[in-house]
């Protein structure tokens, strides 16, 4: 049978996050540089924050700054950040990085976690995802 209950990693994460989001993310909604669209050097302001709140890239192993979190764990800290709009930004956990992070972990190679997984675990680079359609259109 599969256990519900949310141990006490699970609580404790959710409630730094949102009181983090809250406390220090939710001002930058108001903040005029977001005029002209979230620059990176605003982003990595953020980023710092997350850092020294030890909740950036939460979502990733422990080896790349995390902490190695279950499924489960991983959707209630995501949860938590989308608070606010700015919040998987401000944490390193938004699309496409997240996803990239998780696939990187699971089946890059050494050297490759190395070149890639790690700077973009530290939140210095960022991701991107691309697809490919048929010809003719979506399939």
């Amino acid at each position: 049978m599969v256990d519900f209950q949310r141990g006490p990693r699970e609580l404790e994460l959710e409630q730094r996050t949102l009181q983090f989001i809250r406390e220090s993310i939710i001002p930058y909604e108001s903040d005029p540089r977001l005029f002209y669209g979230i620059s990176d050097d605003l982003v990595q302001e953020m980023r710092q924050k997350a850092r020294l709140a030890g909740l950036l890239s939460p979502q990733v192993g422990s080896e790349w700054g995390g902490y190695g979190l279950n499924h489960r764990e991983i959707a209630t800290v995501l949860r938590a950040s989308g608070y606010s709009l700015l919040g998987p930004l401000a944490m390193n956990c938004a699309a496409p990085d997240e996803g990239n992070m998780q696939l990187l972990e699971r089946v890059a190679t050494s050297a490759q976690k190395e070149q890639y997984l790690k700077p973009l675990a530290a939140g210095n680079i960022r991701s991107s995802f691309f697809m490919t359609e048929p010809d003719g259109g979506a399939g």
